[in-house]
């Protein structure tokens, strides 16, 4: 639906850490410890292991196996956030990334919320 906005504007990803992933049928929630951030996914998603290893997760229709829980697990903190026009990529500590898509199609693909800020994608 939208692009996502710049890099400087989704800063505050920088030092997060998840405490809870949600499943609904569908969306997929991150909800990080600082209790004002929630990335919320309604299109697709990948998700990238150390080992380069990628799990692509349409969240529509695919709802394979996941490994979230070891971000959890392992209090692993976001330290690179790079984001282009249709794609967003959060880096976390361990070499894990979860690169989070939208389209400009007409439907939303996804929110993030910040406090009492949205910003839908």
């Amino acid at each position: 639906m939208h692009a996502f906005p710049t890099v400087e504007a989704l800063s505050f990803f920088h030092g997060q850490e998840l405490s809870q992933v949600v499943f609904d049928p569908y969306a997929l929630t991150f909800v990080f410890t600082d209790m004002r951030t929630r990335l919320v996914v309604e299109l697709k998603l990948e998700y990238v292991e150390p080992n380069g290893k990628v799990h692509v997760h349409d969240i529509q229709t695919d709802w394979a196996p996941v490994a979230f829980h070891q971000l959890i697990r392992d209090q692993d903190r976001i330290v690179s956030v790079d984001a282009s026009d249709w794609q967003l990529g959060l880096t976390f500590a361990s070499g894990r990334k979860i690169i989070v898509h939208s389209n400009n199609g007409p439907s939303e693909c996804g929110h993030i919320y910040r406090g009492d800020q949205l910003i839908v994608f």
